[in-house]
């Protein structure tokens, strides 16, 4: 009787661990979802914020492009309005909205700009 009563309890335990085990596997399988899922989510994160940032570059772009043709359009127009009386004054004139790199290169070349540019009044 109790071999029987023990085969009992052992079957009953088998049966419990399988079920268990089932139930191990199904939410196995949702965990394998949520990551996949979770794995989307990110991609779609990731592709939305991309996009965000070239909407922000082309914006600035549109922003920064009248600007810059400005600078560039003042640019022009005061180095070719060259003014002999006051060569110094031009040079900084065309020095106040240059890049310094642009700025320097105006330093290295002031002297050999009015070599040629006085004698040309």
């Amino acid at each position: 009787m109790v071999r029987i009563a023990l085969g009992g309890v052992v079957i009953a335990l088998v049966i419990a661990l399988g079920v268990v085990a089932g139930m191990l596997v199904a939410k196995g399988g949702d965990l394998d979802r949520v990551t996949s899922d979770r794995n989307s989510v990110a991609a779609e994160r990731d592709r939305v914020a991309d996009g965000l940032a070239q909407a922000k570059d082309r914006d600035a772009a549109r922003t920064e492009g009248p600007r810059a043709e400005d600078i560039a359009t003042q640019h022009a127009v005061g180095a070719a309005t060259v003014d002999f009386h006051d060569f110094d004054g031009w040079e900084q004139r065309l020095k106040a909205n240059a890049m310094p790199q642009l700025a320097g290169n105006f330093d290295n070349t002031a002297a050999e700009l009015r070599e040629i540019l006085v004698p040309l009044q």
